[in-house]
């Protein structure tokens, strides 16, 4: 593995992998690995059973399903703005050196399989199976298997105000268009979804960020900061929790999610919020969470130490 500098490392993140039966018991404390990564700020669950670890800089790492981490990657983007499962690779959307918009999709070894360079600015990305789009504040624009960029597919917020980035959710064929809670003097406005061509529905996210979802479930902050709430795509709240900290969460499947809050990492089911999997830690606070069926990934602020923990 790659010789950490300590010049580079960001604020001493430690990232802790710990393999387990998702809906089971506690997690075990046998044949731990340690690793080292530098700068690393977020993580994703990719197919089958890996993860990446990355930064908004390019700085990459994969764990492939039997625990072996790689060395540092440098993506060709010299900034990240969204990064996203895509088949059994990932697609990211981001800035080249010379400031040029470039969304690559990679396969499952972070090796670039495809270009496109969009004309108009925008970051989110949409994956429906085998088809993808770039996400605009005016709409959507499909990214085409010979690297063109299709038309303009609007997505009109309200009239007269100035246009702003959507996050495009989808379950199962079905949209549902949200904003981020927008604290703008000229445009002030609490976060809010709605389907293609629906009423919007309101929610209370005081942290400007827009929400995820798992399968049909939608997962937001609440009122409070330390507050998680899960609705239905028509706005039902189903769902909701206080934890001591702000939490992070990560989708699992669509049945579980993953929170960190403060030290504590819990699998919950979804919509209850109710745990199934807990793991307490001594030290550090929880920064970042992924997960899939059988593993669980988190970092913290305390180390720039990896474990990897075997059931």
């Amino acid at each position: 593995m790659a010789t950490v500098n300590a010049m580079c490392v960001w604020s001493a993140v430690a990232l802790f992998l710990v393999s387990h039966p998702i809906a089971w018991g506690t997690p075990g404390r046998r044949d731990v690995e340690r690793h080292r990564l530098a700068e690393v700020t977020e993580l994703l669950a990719l197919r089958p059973g890996r993860f990446l670890a990355w930064n908004d800089r390019g700085a990459a790492y994969l764990r492939d399903a039997e625990g072996d981490w790689t060395d540092r990657i440098q993506l060709p983007l010299a900034h990240v703005w969204a990064l996203v499962p895509d088949g059994p690779g990932f697609l990211a959307s981001g800035e080249l050196g010379d400031r040029t918009t470039t969304v690559v999709l990679f396969d499952a070894h972070a090796h670039e399989l495809r270009r496109w360079t969009p004309a108009e600015p925008g970051w989110d990305l949409l994956v429906e199976g085998p088809r993808r789009w770039y996400v605009r504040p005016d709409g959507l624009v499909e990214l085409l298997p010979d690297g063109r960029i299709g038309p303009l597919e609007a997505v009109p917020d309200r009239p007269g105000i100035r246009p702003r980035q959507p996050h495009i959710l989808t379950d199962g064929g079905a949209r549902l268009i949200c904003y981020g809670l927008d604290r703008s003097e000229a445009s002030y406005a609490r976060a809010r979804c709605r389907r293609p061509g629906g009423e919007y529905w309101w929610f209370d996210d005081q942290r400007s960020v827009s929400p995820v979802n798992c399968g049909p479930w939608v997962i937001a902050h609440g009122r409070r900061d330390e507050q998680v709430v899960v609705f239905s795509f028509d706005g039902r709240v189903v769902g909701q929790r206080i934890f001591r900290g702000v939490p992070v969460y990560a989708c699992g499947d669509s049945e579980t999610l993953v929170i960190g809050a403060r030290r504590l990492v819990q699998v919950v089911k979804l919509p209850s919020l109710e745990p199934v999997w807990t793991r307490r830690l001594d030290k550090g606070n929880v920064v970042m969470v992924a997960a899939l069926k059988g593993a669980v990934a988190y970092g913290t602020d305390a180390a720039s130490e990896v474990l990897v923990v075997r059931r």
